[in-house]
């Protein structure tokens, strides 16, 4: 048996947050660490946990984009899926220059999320990711 997923959830709308935590919790592969809802709880419980995977709202309070850089510069283990429900492409370059793995819309199935987190801890993760590496040149 391989290890679970481990994964911290950070949103500020508790009906999110209760649902996301409750579909995730189905899937076998995946433990829910803690959940949080600003970016000091965002930088504070990726301290405590050092979870694989955080599932980061961007529209928090305290910023999400900038818990973020300070998590991916900070733990760099630790992969960030942003939570948003922006679509700009201005916002999704943002997240990949924050050190973001993967964005995804908050409308998304369960399932959908569950495969996303899958493939993101599994290495999954070029869109971003040579976002990323091209905002750095």
């Amino acid at each position: 048996m391989s290890e679970k997923i481990r994964v911290v959830i950070i949103d500020d709308t508790r009906l999110f947050l209760e649902a996301a935590t409750e579909v995730l919790s189905r899937d076998p592969d995946i433990h829910i660490l803690a959940v949080g809802e600003t970016a000091t709880d965002a930088i504070r419980l990726t301290e405590i946990y050092h979870p694989d995977i955080l599932l980061l709202d961007l529209k928090i309070p305290g910023g999400g984009l900038s818990s973020a850089w300070v998590i991916s510069s900070t733990f760099p283990a630790t992969r960030i899926i942003a939570l948003t429900s922006s679509e700009a492409e201005d916002d999704i370059l943002e997240a990949a220059r924050t050190g973001i793995y993967a964005y995804v819309l908050k409308g998304v199935s369960g399932n959908d999320l569950i495969d996303k987190i899958h493939k993101v801890h599994a290495g999954d993760f070029p869109q971003l990711l040579s976002l990323k590496n091209q905002s750095k040149n």
